[in-house]
């Protein structure tokens, strides 16, 4: 009786140890997190791209955490995911989903980042989804009715081309212009064949009087520099003899204008010079004038001067 009871003791535990054995392998099967201090984190993503719960989520390709709900929200989709490690996440860490195997299933593959910045645990991640195979094939078939249309294009320019090759006209055309360019390439080689030396000649004598070109700069440098000294100097004595002719010319303008002035006054009968040439009365007077001067100058040569001075009294 006791060894039956400890036969049914030992099936027990074995029972329970096989259960508990099978549900951990369900679990790590099915990428579920068993492990106790997890974080819980919020992506964001455009569309689903067909990722579902117990999803693996990984971090640079190291399976790190598994999706916990995904969900419609704000015209986006929501998706929440628990993850063991965080402390290497960095404020611009995006996330992306790729599919998992090619034969099926999806995966969150997490980019830390490289900001100076920690993760803010309650921000949302912003994420992007891959195209798979059934977004290809689906693009592919988009590109059905496109793709016929090209086909026709170059049905029709393959078309176009047999015509075009077929006219014996064009054929000939393009094999007299190969055969011009071949003759102009011969007839060149034979040009620089026969010319090389003569070629060569003239670039000697290039590099020669570039050599002497520069020797004679820099011989002559000195003199170049007192001739443009000179130059300037000249420059600023002419500067300076325009300068005077300018006032030349401006004293001679004055004159002229005088000159133009006495001259209208004249003929206009007016001013000094009309008076002494055409006033009579004028003429008299300065006549009798000279006349009394030369009378007294005549008598001061006969008789002298008689002078009469009394200092101190009245007379």
């Amino acid at each position: 009786m006791h060894n039956q009871r400890s036969t049914e003791i030992k099936v027990g535990i074995v029972s329970l140890l096989a259960v508990i054995l099978f549900i951990v392998g369900i679990s790590l099967g099915k990428g579920c997190n068993v492990s106790v201090n997890t974080t819980v984190l919020k992506f964001r993503f455009p569309s689903s791209g067909g990722i579902l719960p117990t999803a693996p989520l990984l971090v640079n390709g190291v399976k790190r955490g598994t999706v916990l709900t995904v969900q419609n929200n704000n015209g986006s989709v929501l998706v929440t995911a628990s993850i063991d490690e965080i402390s290497d996440f960095k404020k611009d860490i995006t996330a992306k989903i790729m599919i998992l195997e090619i034969t099926g299933g999806k995966k969150i593959e997490i980019s830390p980042g490289l900001s100076n910045q920690n993760f803010d645990i309650n921000a949302e991640i912003p994420g992007t989804t891959a195209a798979d195979l059934s977004d290809i094939v689906a693009l592919v078939g988009e590109m059905g009715s496109d793709g016929k249309i090209l086909i026709k294009k170059l049905d029709t320019v393959a078309s176009a081309a047999a015509t075009l090759l077929s006219d014996k006209t064009f054929i000939n055309n393009i094999h007299n212009t190969i055969n011009n360019a071949s003759e102009m390439t011969g007839s060149m080689n034979n040009l620089l064949k026969n010319n090389l030396s003569s070629i060569q000649t003239t670039l000697s004598n290039l590099k020669t009087l570039t050599t002497d070109l520069k020797v004679a700069v820099q011989k002559n440098s000195p003199r170049i520099d007192t001739l443009i000294t000179d130059i300037d100097l000249t420059i600023g004595d002419t500067r300076a003899l325009l300068k005077n002719t300018n006032s030349t010319v401006n004293s001679t303008d004055a004159l002229i204008a005088d000159l133009k002035k006495i001259a209208d006054e004249i003929k206009n009968g007016k001013g000094f010079v009309h008076t002494i040439i055409s006033d009579e009365d004028f003429k008299l007077k300065m006549d009798s004038t000279l006349t009394t001067l030369y009378e007294l100058i005549k008598q001061l040569k006969e008789h002298g001067i008689n002078t009469n001075i009394r200092l101190g009294t009245r007379p």
